[in-house]
Protein backbone atom coordinates (compact mmCIF):
# COMPACT_ATOMS: atom_id res chain seq x y z
CA UNK A 1 0.00 0.00 0.00
CA UNK A 2 2.55 2.55 1.09
CA UNK A 3 4.19 1.72 -2.29
CA UNK A 4 1.55 2.02 -4.71
CA UNK A 5 0.32 5.51 -2.82
CA UNK A 6 1.04 8.71 -4.38
CA UNK A 7 3.97 10.04 -3.41
CA UNK A 8 4.89 6.48 -2.82
CA UNK A 9 6.93 6.10 0.58
CA UNK A 10 9.55 3.17 0.98
CA UNK A 11 10.74 1.89 3.96
CA UNK A 12 13.21 -0.61 2.97
CA UNK A 13 17.23 0.39 2.99
CA UNK A 14 19.98 -1.22 1.55
CA UNK A 15 20.17 -3.67 4.25
CA UNK A 16 16.52 -4.37 3.96
CA UNK A 17 17.04 -5.53 0.72
CA UNK A 18 20.60 -7.21 1.87
CA UNK A 19 18.90 -9.51 4.08
CA UNK A 20 16.01 -10.79 1.98
CA UNK A 21 18.88 -12.05 -0.22
CA UNK A 22 20.86 -13.66 2.30
CA UNK A 23 17.83 -15.56 2.85
CA UNK A 24 17.35 -16.37 -0.78
CA UNK A 25 20.70 -17.57 -0.86
CA UNK A 26 20.42 -19.82 2.23
CA UNK A 27 17.23 -21.13 0.56
CA UNK A 28 18.68 -21.79 -3.34
CA UNK A 29 21.47 -23.32 -0.71
CA UNK A 30 18.81 -25.82 0.49
CA UNK A 31 17.67 -24.07 3.93
CA UNK A 32 14.35 -23.86 3.92
CA UNK A 33 14.15 -20.07 4.98
CA UNK A 34 11.86 -17.29 3.94
CA UNK A 35 11.24 -14.24 4.79
CA UNK A 36 7.89 -11.46 5.52
CA UNK A 37 8.90 -8.17 6.58
CA UNK A 38 6.52 -5.78 8.09
CA UNK A 39 5.41 -1.99 7.61
CA UNK A 40 9.10 -0.85 8.18
CA UNK A 41 12.52 -2.06 6.98
CA UNK A 42 12.72 -5.18 9.74
CA UNK A 43 13.27 -8.29 8.02
CA UNK A 44 12.02 -11.62 9.68
CA UNK A 45 13.46 -15.13 8.62
CA UNK A 46 10.89 -17.80 9.35
CA UNK A 47 12.66 -21.56 9.85
CA UNK A 48 12.93 -24.85 11.68
CA UNK A 49 14.38 -24.57 15.33
CA UNK A 50 16.84 -26.34 14.00
CA UNK A 51 18.11 -24.19 11.07
CA UNK A 52 18.26 -21.08 13.60
CA UNK A 53 21.65 -20.57 14.19
CA UNK A 54 23.04 -21.04 10.95
CA UNK A 55 20.91 -18.56 10.00
CA UNK A 56 21.12 -16.08 12.21
CA UNK A 57 24.85 -16.42 12.11
CA UNK A 58 24.55 -15.91 8.14
CA UNK A 59 22.20 -12.40 8.85
CA UNK A 60 24.45 -11.33 11.62
CA UNK A 61 27.35 -11.08 8.72
CA UNK A 62 24.83 -9.19 6.09
CA UNK A 63 26.10 -5.82 5.11
CA UNK A 64 23.78 -3.66 7.12
CA UNK A 65 22.02 -5.56 9.27
CA UNK A 66 22.89 -3.90 13.00
CA UNK A 67 21.51 -6.73 15.23
CA UNK A 68 20.07 -10.54 15.04
CA UNK A 69 17.50 -11.37 16.77
CA UNK A 70 16.28 -15.33 17.90
CA UNK A 71 12.58 -15.97 18.76
CA UNK A 72 10.29 -19.02 18.75
CA UNK A 73 6.55 -19.29 18.74
CA UNK A 74 4.12 -18.50 21.62
CA UNK A 75 1.70 -20.36 23.58
CA UNK A 76 -1.16 -21.80 21.98
CA UNK A 77 -4.50 -20.27 21.77
CA UNK A 78 -6.71 -21.03 24.57
CA UNK A 79 -10.21 -20.36 25.42
CA UNK A 80 -10.90 -17.50 28.29
CA UNK A 81 -14.11 -18.02 30.03
CA UNK A 82 -15.38 -15.13 32.42
CA UNK A 83 -18.43 -15.86 35.10
CA UNK A 84 -20.79 -12.92 34.94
Amino acid sequence: MCIRDSPGILYFNSATVAAIETVRTLRQDGVPVYFTIDAGPHVKALCLAQDADRIEKKLATTPGVLRTMVAGPGPGAEWLTTTP
